[in-house]
């Protein structure tokens, strides 16, 4: 037998008078080993006992290097499961990595093939599934355009396909939206002037934008700061009016042209022609440019303005920036979504390439970068609203830009800095602050919903939604609690922006109080509390109208779908009634073309409500506002003519309303639920010939017949039902539209000499009506 001695040196800790080999020792219990993961380098050469401080005991006391340079090996059960466990994950996200990569290649790029960590879609979100979208021709063109699922095409889609199940009754292919200039004219409002040889504008090109006085164009100009000026502080009066005088010639018969001038007399004219009572005089009609809508007053100046801002594409300037984002309000003004789209393009790009979207440099004047940062802010705001509206990506992405929102009390460029800002003022660039903090908000909301809703059909392998009502529900929860976003803005809103009601009543609420339009309060700050407040709705309106879907969608555990449908009614019920009321009291709304757009969103999404929820308790108050909705367009016909293809589709489609609640309230409870399941009228037990005699037809006379002021009437276009999990919804019901001729007469174009007025064609639509 040997005996092995651990060669241990004398701890100086150790008590002098210790001993370590006599009975003290059998007194002492004895210490537990201390187990070492990896002994060090030294230790382990000479198989002596290591310890697990740094460095270690033998190596301290003989001063050596303490190292572990060898491979690393695991010598403890504990080290050893938590290994494994590491390359049990570790292969598992290999071989996820793998998967993800190769369903990549098989799906979008074959005969690709590029590690995972370089794959660009998997990289930048490109491979999301996102909602389907709608491709329809909304324009006087034969191409197709693309809207998403917020937009009004993709909702009436939805619902022309809900209604095409419901009726069983075969419908026509053809789009036909409201009657708008885009959808009708021949040519559009793009360039237009003369150019000489060399493409160089010649000098009738530039007189060609505008023929009226010094006079008359002041007039148009001086409604400028008392408008547009109170939402889009981002012109200073006084540079503007010495620009403004500099152009003309001594004579006084001849001004010189100017993209910012002609920009916003442009819009000016928009809105002024809309405030002169028609038929007032020749030379009323002289002002509105030719033409008997006040949608499209002024478009010689908007396209002399776009042939100047075509010279300045390789080098633009912050008048550059400020014209792209007046020829926006003017597209959208005049009805011409998708080339208002595009100018926002140009207006976004610009900014970027003048490097508004990032903080202004900390050389300027503080003056200055208030104004950069307005400005800046004031294009985003207009290219959220037009993604929303429209249902397409934002072209800027948030997380690039480093400019701050400008705050009230910072002086802003052309004023005096010793001097006091008007109150005045200070409304407007407070309107302007939270109008853009109103928009971002809506973006934080609109952004992860969607991005949260790609995530759901992505596990699911889905186009839509309405193909799985549970997650439907699950995102009707989500969109509930981010809507704090919206309440929390509400709720910070200055009290002075604020829209009084009468008997205490809550601004921003959907309690429906009445508006308390005090005389006294100045027009100019009621306009803006109004605008700030139908923003508001309007928003969210956009925000909730998903939720409003066919019958078999929600089922019947989906109680968040419906209260979410019902906040979206609510809504447009508030927007209705606000603008009704201030439209028979007052002028504060009188010329401002966004009116019709607010209202005309309100009353699809009643009619889509009514249609889809034809015996829920709200229906009644949403069938009644439609009513008030035709009146907002009654009163509104009179200068802009698309509201009066409005009130007349509204007034149809009310009719079919009525229709659809008369046949709900008539079936039992076994047959709603056949409804619910996706099932027709005709599936509940209704013949073919009893459906055929109670449901009138929609059909009109056709085009061969000779009426000059015919409409043309479809009930629904046909496309392949989203209801019933089909995914192709590129068609929509038709809306009541002239005959192009018939419509260019009345736009008064300047391409045609006739003229027809609008009492000339305010003979009633063949409306459909119930049995």
């Amino acid at each position: 037998m040997f005996t092995t001695f651990s060669g241990i040196p004398p701890d100086e800790s150790l008590p002098q008078n210790s001993d370590l080999s006599g009975s003290g020792a059998k007194d002492s219990p004895r210490l537990k080993r201390q187990q070492v993961a990896r002994a060090c380098d030294w230790c382990r050469a000479h198989r002596i006992k290591c310890d697990a401080s740094y460095p270690c005991r033998n190596c301290r006391s003989k001063g050596r290097e303490c190292s572990t340079t060898g491979s690393h090996e695991v010598r403890t059960y504990s080290l050893a499961i938590k290994e494994i466990e590491r390359l049990k994950n570790r292969v598992e996200e290999l071989e996820h990595q793998i998967d993800g990569h190769c369903c990549t290649i098989k799906h979008s790029r074959p005969g690709v093939s590029l590690p995972a960590n370089l794959d660009p879609l998997k990289e930048h979100g490109g491979n999301r599934r996102y909602w389907e979208c709608i491709y329809t021709k909304s324009a006087h063109s034969q191409s197709i355009q693309c809207y998403g699922p917020s937009s009004a095409f993709y909702f009436i889609g939805r619902f022309s396909a809900y209604l095409s199940r419901l009726l069983m009754q075969p419908q026509s292919d053809e789009l036909t939206q409201l009657l708008s200039a885009s959808k009708v004219f021949a040519k559009s409002l793009g360039v237009g002037v003369n150019r000489a040889g060399d493409g160089r504008l010649t000098e009738d090109g530039f007189r060609q934008g505008s023929n009226m006085t010094r006079a008359e164009e002041e007039y148009f100009l001086s409604l400028f700061w008392s408008s547009y000026h109170c939402i889009y502080p981002i012109l200073d009066e006084h540079e503007f009016k010495g620009h403004y005088a500099s152009l003309w010639q001594p004579s006084g018969h001849f001004r010189k042209p100017s993209a910012l001038v002609d920009i916003v007399l442009a819009v000016c004219m928009q809105y002024g022609t809309a405030l002169i009572p028609p038929g007032t005089s020749n030379a009323a009609e002289h002002c509105r440019g030719g033409g008997r809508d006040a949608m499209t007053a002024g478009r010689n100046l908007y396209r002399r303005c776009q042939a100047l801002l075509t010279e300045e594409w390789e080098g633009p300037s912050v008048a550059t920036l400020q014209c792209h984002l007046f020829s926006v309000i003017y597209l959208s003004n005049a009805s011409f979504p998708n080339a208002a789209h595009n100018a926002l393009a140009l207006a976004i790009r610009t900014g970027i390439i003048l490097g508004f979207h990032l903080e202004p440099p900390e050389s300027l004047p503080r003056a200055e970068k208030a104004f950069r940062k307005r400005l800046w802010w004031s294009v985003y705001v207009l290219e959220m609203k037009a993604a929303m509206e429209l249902g397409r990506p934002l072209a800027v992405n948030i997380s690039q830009v480093t400019c701050g929102i400008p705050l009230v009390d910072e002086p802003e460029r052309g004023l005096n800095p010793t001097s006091q800002m008007s109150s005045e003022y200070l409304n407007c660039l407070d309107t302007n602050s939270q109008f853009v903090k109103l928009m971002l908000a809506t973006r934080s909301v609109y952004v992860m919903f969607y991005n949260k809703s790609a995530d759901v059909l992505g596990k699911n392998g889905q186009d839509s939604l309405y193909e799985d009502p549970q997650a439907l529900e699950k995102m009707a929860e989500f969109l509930s609690s981010k809507m704090e976003y919206l309440r929390t803005w509400s709720r910070e809103v200055p009290e002075s922006l604020k829209m009084q009601r009468r008997d205490a009543g809550d601004a921003f609420s959907t309690a429906g109080s009445t508006l308390d339009l005090c005389p006294f309060v100045p027009f100019q700050l009621q306009r803006q509390r109004l605008f700030l407040e139908l923003q508001y709705h309007s928003v969210a309106m956009y925000l909730h109208r998903p939720f409003i879907c066919c019958g078999q969608t929600r089922g019947k555990d989906a109680p968040l779908i419906d209260e979410n449908a019902s906040t979206c009614t609510k809504h447009a019920i508030v927007i209705t009634n606000m603008i009704h009321q201030v439209l028979s009291e007052t002028d504060l709304l009188n010329g401002w073309n966004e009116t019709f757009q607010w209202q005309w969103q309100a009353a699809l999404t009643m009619i889509g409500y009514v249609m889809a929820f034809p015996l829920a308790p709200s229906t009644p108050l949403a069938r009644e506002n439609l009513d008030t909705a035709i009146a907002v367009f009654d009163h509104l016909s009179s200068r802009f003519v698309i509201a009066i293809s409005a009130a007349n589709v509204t007034r149809d489609l009310c009719a079919r309303s009525d229709f659809l609640i008369e046949r709900f309230a008539g079936l039992s409870s076994e047959e709603l639920e056949v409804i619910n399941s996706g099932g027709s009228f005709e599936a509940v037990g209704m013949a073919n010939k009893t459906l055929a005699e109670n449901t009138p037809s929609f059909e009109f006379p056709s085009s061969s017949e000779p009426e000059p002021s015919r409409f043309r009437f479809d009930c629904f276009a046909s496309l392949e039902s989203i209801c019933t999990g089909g995914t192709n919804i590129s068609d929509t019901w038709s809306y009541g539209v002239m005959e192009d001729t018939s419509l260019e007469l009345l736009m008064g174009d300047t391409w045609l000499s006739t003229e027809l007025s609008v009492s000339d064609i305010q003979e009633p639509i063949p409306s459909f009506m119930p049995p």
